[in-house]
């Protein structure tokens, strides 16, 4: 039975800066998105530009969609009642 850790079997060794391999690729356990989504930023942000009135939004959306504003309607379908 051949040896798992021949060169040939073990993943290229990650440069220490990119967390890439030799051909571009990243490491086992190097991820390419390192701070990942900022969820708790994003939301700080929307609540210092004021949007954090759910519902008075909803309410204006919805009544775009019932005048007949098709962006609207679609806006509200594709959240409601996804395909």
């Amino acid at each position: 039975m051949p040896d798992r850790d021949t060169p040939a079997h073990r993943p290229p060794a990650a440069t220490p800066k990119s967390g890439r391999t030799a051909d571009g690729r990243f490491a086992p356990g190097c991820s390419g998105n390192p701070a990942g989504r900022q969820r708790a930023a994003l939301a700080a942000e929307m609540d210092a530009r004021g949007v954090v009135d759910g519902p008075a939004v909803y309410a204006v959306v919805r009544g775009a969609a019932v005048g007949g504003d098709m962006r609207a309607a679609a806006l509200l379908l594709d959240r409601w009642w996804p395909v």
